[in-house]
């Protein structure tokens, strides 16, 4: 047999003689009432019956009318309904229309509750959603036009991606354009109720921007203390790397080091650490200058700061990763050497058609020369893993240094501040709970909605937007660092 439900809402009032609004679904396996207004009206455009003092007869009730409600007994009766196929005793759930109808609705569908609940919430949603405006205001047509600009925009930024990804300033710059254009599109374009996904982002926005103007205002009240200690950490940073590697050029802790290969190499990374200083040195009368440009992308808020601030490390330590490239480089090609002249003393060889090791006969001139290659190479190892272990440690500290401003950009475009506001006043537009409780008359439930626990409501409405957070692959950087294969 097929079921009866009939949803009316807790605030329902039936004290008079009118039209019962709402909507009727037969699912097929369930006839559905869905009663979407808590007053009875005189006349309406979508009406599933009506009540009365009085129970009238089937034939007295037009085919379109399927519900009855008796105002004196409270009582419903269906009509019109073939109960060879239906059960006679129907379920009556009353369920909170104010909560309902205010709770978010893209956080509501994300819970899943089933097709039932979800056409009750849609059907108390859309009628609340009647105000969609048809015809396009000003707004509309500014935005769209705007719209328009960032899409130029954004495509003019992915055609020179290939000169900007390693600039992390351009790059957030074009995620936060693509936010933006998502955000417009989902409120003037699509239309959409604003959800509060798009409240936390612009939020989010907001709270960024005015810390980062606090953040400023520091910075221009101590605008000289700050150049000085950056001038001073320069010339730090290059001295104390001056002063590794003439530590580096002895025999560091003891190490028996190649005297001639372990000079070769200092006296290359000391010329490169010389052509920095003299950059340095050249752009300096011009340090304010270059600072005010960078001013510009900062006043937008603490998320481009930290853009700004991961290029400056970068521009500053770019000699370190030289030197880091040159050890790697150099390393890797030693490891690579090694193993395959490894195989030499075994009788094997890579072959690369089939992408496999063969067994293969050398000839006495190649054992020869493989022995002696092998012997110069191993012994030159120690010398090249010195440099390559010290400097992979400042090039791993620079990228821990990059993980966490990447972070800090990432978590202040995604600070659901909006909905821990809501969840700690209990507003109903984070109410998502669904609790049925069953009243004294068997035939009755009780919808009941009720705040959504903390961490199901920030999981739920976290700002959607383009930004990445950085994953790290532990075994992919180890093998990376093994093999001498550049981070």
């Amino acid at each position: 047999m097929k079921s009866i439900l009939i949803f009316h809402p807790n605030t329902f009032k039936a004290n008079q003689i009118g039209l019962l609004e709402g909507v009727t679904i037969n699912s097929g396996d369930s006839l559905i009432f869905f009663i979407t207004n808590p007053d009875v009206v005189i006349s309406g455009n979508q009406t599933i019956g009506y009540c009365s003092y009085n129970t009238p007869n089937e034939s007295k009730m037009d085919k379109s009318e399927l519900l009855h409600l008796n105002i004196s007994t409270k009582e419903y009766s269906i009509f019109n309904v073939n109960f060879e196929e239906y059960d006679e005793n129907y379920l009556c759930v009353n369920y909170d229309l104010n909560k309902l109808s205010q709770c978010d609705g893209a956080t509501f569908k994300s819970l899943k509750y089933g097709e039932l609940i979800n056409n009750l919430h849609e059907i108390v949603y859309d009628k609340k959603s009647d105000y969609k405006r048809d015809k396009k205001g000003f707004l509309e047509v500014f935005f769209g036009s705007f719209i328009m600009f960032l899409c130029y925009l954004l495509k003019f930024l992915a055609k020179i991606e290939d000169l900007t990804k390693y600039c992390t300033t351009i790059t957030h710059l074009k995620d936060s354009l693509s936010t933006l254009k998502d955000v417009l599109e989902e409120i003037f374009v699509k239309k959409r109720e604003i959800s509060l996904k798009i409240i936390n982002t612009l939020l989010s926005k907001l709270i960024d921007f005015f810390c980062g103007y606090v953040l400023l205002y520091i910075f221009f009240k101590y605008e000289h203390l700050i150049f000085q200690n950056l001038n001073t950490t320069i010339e730090l940073i290059i001295e104390n790397l001056k002063t590794l590697l003439l530590f580096l050029r002895g025999s560091p802790i003891g190490l028996k080091l190649n005297h001639n290969f372990n000079t070769t190499l200092n006296s290359f990374f000391f010329y490169h650490i010389f052509l920095w200083k003299t950059f340095v040195e050249f752009i300096k009368p011009h340090l304010y200058s270059i600072f005010y440009v960078l001013l510009i992308p900062a006043g937008f808020g603490v998320s481009y700061q930290a853009a700004v601030i991961d290029d400056l490390i970068k521009f500053c330590t770019i000699h370190v990763y030289c030197i880091y490239n040159y050890a790697a480089r150099l390393y890797g090609v030693q490891i690579y050497a090694l193993i395959s002249l490894w195989r030499l003393f075994i009788g094997r060889k890579f072959n690369p058609l089939r992408n496999r090791v063969d067994s293969y006969q050398y000839n006495h001139n190649q054992l020869f020369i493989g022995t002696l290659t092998f012997t110069i190479l191993l012994f030159l190892l120690p010398t090249t893993l010195l440099y390559y272990v010290v400097f992979t440690t400042f090039r791993l500290f620079l990228k821990v240094l990059n993980y966490l401003l990447s972070s800090i950009r990432i978590l202040l475009q995604h600070l659901p501040i909006y909905s821990l506001i809501l969840w700690g006043i209990r507003s109903p537009k984070i109410a998502g709970l669904i609790i049925l409780k069953s009243s004294k008359n068997n035939s009755n439930l009780n919808l009941e909605l009720k705040s959504l626990p903390l961490i199901n409501c920030l999981t739920n409405t976290i700002p959607t937007t383009k930004f990445v957070a950085p994953k790290i692959n532990f075994k992919d950087g180890l093998n990376k660092i093994v093999g001498g294969k550049l981070l």
